[in-house]
This record gives C-alpha cells, sequence and structure tokens, in this order.
C-alpha cells in the first residue's frame, strides 16, 4: 500500500512540474512538441487567404442575378397594374354607392347595408391581394 501510495505521489509531482514548464517557459526558449503542433497550426491559419465577396458588384455584374432581377422587376410592375387595376375598380364602386346614398336611391335600408358589406368585403379582399403579392414577391426575391 506504501508504494502504491509513493508511485502515485512521484507520478502526480511529475505532471506538475510539465505542467509548470509548458505553463511558465518563454515562447522562444520551448521546444515541446505540443508547442510546434500550436505554431505549426498558427502557420497554416497565417497563409490561408482570406476571401471578401462585394455582393454590390456581384449582383451588377453577374448575368443570371440581372436576369433575374428583370424578371422580379416585371413581376413587381404586374403585381402593382392589377393591384392599381382593381383599386380604381373598387374606387369606382365606393362613388357610385356615394352618390346612391347622396341621391336617396336605395329602395331600402337592407339593400343600402348589403352593398355597404359588399364594399367592406372587396375592400378587405383588396387588402388581402396586396399583402398576398408583397409575400410572394419578398420571397421571390429571396430566392
Amino acid at each position: 500500500m506504501k508504494h502504491i501510495n509513493t508511485i502515485v505521489n512521484i507520478v502526480l509531482a511529475i505532471s506538475i512540474i510539465v505542467l509548470y514548464i509548458l505553463h511558465f517557459c518563454g515562447k522562444d526558449s520551448c521546444q515541446s512538441s505540443g508547442k510546434t503542433t500550436a505554431s505549426g497550426s498558427a502557420a497554416k491559419m497565417e497563409q490561408m487567404p482570406v476571401a471578401y465577396i462585394n455582393i454590390d458588384s456581384l449582383l451588377l455584374n453577374y448575368t443570371y442575378s440581372k436576369d433575374m432581377n428583370e424578371v422580379l422587376i416585371r413581376k413587381r410592375e404586374n403585381a402593382q397594374a392589377t393591384l392599381t387595376q382593381k383599386a380604381r375598380q373598387l374606387d369606382a364602386e365606393m362613388r357610385e354607392f356615394q352618390r346612391k346614398h347622396e341621391n336617396n336611391a336605395f329602395l331600402s335600408e337592407q339593400s343600402f347595408k348589403s352593398q355597404q358589406q359588399a364594399l367592406v368585403k372587396k375592400q378587405q379582399d383588396l387588402q388581402a391581394l396586396e399583402d398576398k403579392l408583397t409575400q410572394e414577391l419578398m420571397k421571390e426575391q429571396q430566392k
């Protein structure tokens, strides 16, 4: 039992001395195998080239990017034209509704309310369509 304690103490003392030397020795004076592998990996890191990509230049000079940008612009213009057309139709219907309301052209209160609700529904549908088209364009642009 005494021999085991002595052996363990010797191993611990040697490991403490090795750790002390590794930790406190100067960079130039230490020539251990652990130090050479660390400096070797540091040298490899210094030799690795660093690449910077200028996204703006890439998007301007890359033909595929230009083509896809043109397609995206066409889709955006088509969506805008569709929204503008539907908004004009809704605006015309609202003006007609307002004119009828001012001239008391509605036969009953129920017909007034039903047409008013239909216009509100169309306005909500137009807003939903605008949101949908906007989301589709954003997804397309991200692609």
